[in-house]
């Protein structure tokens, strides 16, 4: 590409005198007559060739697209903590939806009636929401009428915004990753799991 105003050395003209032959950088090429400013052009000589054709802009190409796991690929699952946040989970949503990448939400369930767009929003852009307890506390020793409750009010803020849609989407994450030998049964009881949950592109 040839900038504004560039001086060029004008070495031809086609016989109509609307067409130009230049030399730029090196590299000759043709520009329209009406793109330039021409100094002492009665002397070029006429260059008896058509002059090149200017079809339509060609749209840009279409970016790559995304690789797709393969049979047997191994994934690598995005997974984010207590949540929801009004400044730093939209800005994870954002770097997510440059890089066309889902993630796992894990919520704190008093967090969530109060930015509960944000989980929304989450949901919309087809990340997954996971249980993160009611107020973070430890699940290791905790006695079962304490650790159903922790676990089902945040159930149950978390369907009003709509998360679990998908059959096999209850999953928990215990805060600070403590759990004792009733945590897995506990949670299988209440409908929940604390393996990873598989999300589609």
């Amino acid at each position: 590409m040839m900038p504004a105003n560039a001086q060029v050395q004008v070495t031809a003209r086609n016989p109509a005198g609307d067409w130009y032959q230049i030399v730029f950088n090196g590299e000759t090429g043709w520009v329209f007559g009406r793109l330039v400013n021409l100094i002492c052009a009665e002397d070029l000589p006429v260059v008896d060739v058509p002059p090149p054709t200017t079809g339509p802009a060609q749209p840009p190409a279409p970016p790559p697209a995304q690789p797709q796991p393969l049979a047997g690929d191994k994934v690598l699952y995005f997974t984010f903590d207590d949540g929801p946040n009004s400044v730093w989970t939209p800005q994870m949503l954002d770097i997510l939806a440059r890089y066309n990448a889902r993630g796992v939400f894990f919520q704190i369930g008093q967090q969530v009636p109060v930015f509960q767009d944000v989980s929304r929003q989450a949901i919309a852009q087809g990340h997954a929401i996971g249980n993160h307890t009611w107020d973070h506390p430890s699940l290791a020793g905790m006695d079962e009428a304490t650790f159903n409750d922790q676990i089902m009010r945040t159930d149950q803020v978390l369907a009003e915004v709509g998360a679990f849609q998908n059959a096999g989407q209850k999953c928990m994450r215990p805060p600070y990753g403590a759990t004792d030998g009733n945590t897995r049964a506990r949670l299988e009881a209440l409908g929940y799991t604390i393996d990873v949950i598989k999300i589609s592109r």
